[in-house]
């Protein structure tokens, strides 16, 4: 840290929206923190060690409990739960900002989860949890886009849709800089650069850098499903994505199916700017214009 850093604290301030969509939360629990509220670190407290120079690596480590993080911010957002007691768990040394956080981190020690599904018996610990989960089986669908009409079930959705309309890809990748809608995105990206492929079939030593190419892959070893048929399924599929290993017959198939990798939306709607990663989505989406015409003019 550079000798001419006086200042006696640091004030970390949680910007994200608080009903972000669940996937996109960063590398540490929102849940734990009143967002917007603005929380002290104490320097002489923390020790950040210098960035070790390698692309890709956690520079940045906890004191307390060696947790590792790649950005600054993020461990200084993550030392608050080291330095907070205002609920603690009394099964364990857990301690949170929020009621909220500490029910649902109670519930994994007790399994009291009080809202219960009449109709398949899911359970859950909040009850905005349990609504949302009702509305899947009432289809219920209360937040609608004020630009294409779409309608969705909880407001995270619905925020993550609009990113389509607006364009925002607040999810940058901090190597080479393309950026997405969301963060679960990024983070399968990443690997692309880390070589990184968590996950492994439990069935023999191949690895992918995404749950669906497993799920693929795992028909290989379905019943009925031989190495050989998938052989003649894929034979003159020549162009072979380099993030999923998806094959495809055509090269401009291939560039399409990228782009639900990389975000990109090419052809745009002249009437509301939607974007769609191909023409054939255009096309569809403009039906819903038109449709939309000749119902204002019966």
């Amino acid at each position: 840290m550079d000798e001419n850093y006086l200042l006696e604290k640091v004030i970390v301030k949680i910007e994200k929206d608080e009903e972000d969509f669940q996937e996109d939360q960063s590398i540490f629990n929102y849940e734990d923190y009143n967002f917007g509220e603005e929380y002290p670190v104490d320097i002489d407290d923390i020790k950040i060690e210098e960035p070790v120079q390698i692309i890709r690596s956690k520079k940045y480590e906890c004191d307390f409990c060696k947790h590792k993080f790649s950005h600054k911010n993020a461990l200084l957002v993550h030392i608050n739960k080291h330095m907070t007691t205002k609920y603690r768990c009394e099964f364990c040394s857990k301690s949170y900002i929020t009621k909220e956080g500490l029910t649902r981190h109670t519930a994994r020690h007790t399994g009291d989860m009080p809202y219960e599904c009449e109709i398949c018996a899911s359970k859950f610990v909040i009850r905005s949890t349990y609504d949302n989960h009702m509305r899947i089986h009432n289809g219920e669908k209360p937040f609608a886009c004020n630009v294409c009409s779409s309608k969705f079930r909880d407001k995270c959705h619905l925020v993550v849709h609009q990113r389509i309309h607006s364009g925002d890809k607040p999810y940058a990748c901090h190597i080479c800089s393309v950026k997405f809608r969301h963060n679960s995105s990024l983070k399968t990206h990443i690997r692309i650069h880390t070589g990184e492929r968590p996950f492994g079939c439990e069935k023999c030593s191949a690895t992918f850098r995404n749950s669906s190419s497993l799920r693929s892959h795992k028909q290989v070893h379905t019943e009925g499903i031989s190495q050989k048929s998938k052989k003649r399924k894929e034979k003159g599929k020549r162009y072979s994505c380099e993030i999923c290993s998806y094959k495809f017959r055509e090269n401009y198939s291939l560039k399409v199916h990228i782009r639900s990798h990389t975000g990109e939306r090419p052809y745009a709607c002249q009437v509301c700017s939607s974007k769609f990663k191909d023409k054939f989505g255009l096309t569809r989406h403009m039906k819903t214009h038109q449709k939309k015409y000749k119902e204002h003019n019966l």
